[in-house]
């Protein structure tokens, strides 16, 4: 009993978490929906603060999983296939924004693109799958 409330919890937390990156990569990322690859990539540049909004946006995404990272030894408290999903997801999270970080300037708008409607679609699965086994 107890230790099912700790595993509902922790899925809990974990949605949340995927919560935060699919809604960062909504909204902030959401900006690669321009099609204008220079208003895209200069957003935010001039600022001392900044070194354009799609980089620091991308770099929140890569940070945001705190509780994934401080709670991996519990995934396998987890029923079903869900440990394998979420470490499926956190995994092409740091993959495919690690990659366009690096290579910002040579990306092409439909790649970036790509890679945010996939991730939405990713995380929108796994919430469900989520919210199916907290019985939200």
């Amino acid at each position: 009993q107890e230790s099912e409330v700790r595993v509902k919890r922790l899925v809990e937390m974990l949605y949340e978490e995927v919560e935060q990156i699919a809604e960062l990569i909504d909204v902030d990322f959401g900006l690669i929906e321009s099609d204008d690859i220079g208003f895209v990539l200069g957003f935010g540049k001039g600022d001392e603060e900044y070194d354009g909004k799609l980089k620091i946006t991308i770099a929140r995404i890569i940070e945001t999983r705190a509780i994934f990272d401080s709670q991996s030894e519990k995934l396998l408290e987890i029923p079903g296939y869900l440990p394998n999903a979420l470490v499926r997801f956190y995994t092409r999270v740091q993959v495919n924004f690690r990659k366009l970080d690096l290579n910002l300037s040579e990306q092409s708008l439909e790649k970036m693109q790509e890679i945010r409607n996939i991730t939405l679609a990713e995380a929108e699965s796994l919430k469900h799958d989520m919210r199916v086994l907290i019985g939200k």
